[in-house]
């Protein structure tokens, strides 16, 4: 009750108090099967980088989905809209490469805010159609429709691989090495040049922000490991 005798509201959970990944379980768990209606032929479905299901005897199809929004993942008014084309690629392509699997098809799907320059979006375009150059990626289609005040990008992206090299989250296991490609931490300190909104004007700086801004996805190492 509250204090002039009225009934008090109770909050209920909130997104907050479970996380992301806190949320994907609860709502799988209110779905038949965890999403799964058609189970035949499904090898991974939720939980993993991508989804991966049977194509053939010895194939397999995989398939990963990215979003990024502004103000959260990314600030409009400090990256280039080329820079934000490939890295909304690179992150997809990077799904791929921790499957091991050799990246296909694109669907790239967006919510334009309408005083969104045309020159940024065009750039944008050009950034990911670079990096999917780069990797004989096509980008086949999508969806386009509008937004009242943030720019959002999704890229859907399918791969192939042999079934006998797929590599999941699950395999890890005491006693592995620990492989990396690169240095740790400099997407890190390049996102804290763009956040304090520090100069770029060393070598050093600017490789600090590419990093950030225009990661490579390691899809040939992920090959090789896998």
């Amino acid at each position: 009750m509250t204090a002039n005798g009225g009934e008090k509201k109770i909050q209920g959970e909130r997104l907050a108090d479970i996380g992301e990944f806190g949320f994907i379980r609860r709502m799988l768990g209110k779905t038949a099967g965890g999403g799964l209606n058609r189970p035949s032929g499904v090898i991974q479905g939720p939980g993993d980088d991508a989804a991966v299901f049977s194509i053939s005897p010895d194939r397999v199809a995989v398939v990963t989905a990215d979003m990024m929004v502004e103000g959260i993942h990314f600030l409009r008014d400090r990256v280039t809209g080329e820079e934000l084309g490939h890295k909304c690629m690179a992150v997809n392509l990077s799904d791929m490469a921790a499957m091991g699997a050799a990246p296909r098809e694109a669907f790239v799907s967006v919510a334009l805010p309408a005083d969104c320059p045309l020159d940024y979006l065009e750039a944008l375009y050009e950034g990911m159609d670079r990096l999917a150059g780069q990797y004989n990626v096509n980008i086949l289609g999508g969806d386009t429709t509008g937004s009242r005040s943030d720019l959002f990008i999704n890229i859907t992206l399918t791969g192939e691989a042999r079934a006998d090299e797929i590599r999941y989250r699950s395999g890890a296991c005491p006693g592995d090495r620990i492989c990396v490609t690169g240095p740790l931490g400099d997407s890190r300190a390049g996102l804290r040049i763009i956040m304090e909104n520090l100069p770029a004007d060393t070598p050093e700086m600017t490789a600090l922000r590419t990093a950030h801004c225009v990661p490579m996805p390691e899809v040939e190492a992920g090959s090789f490991f896998a």
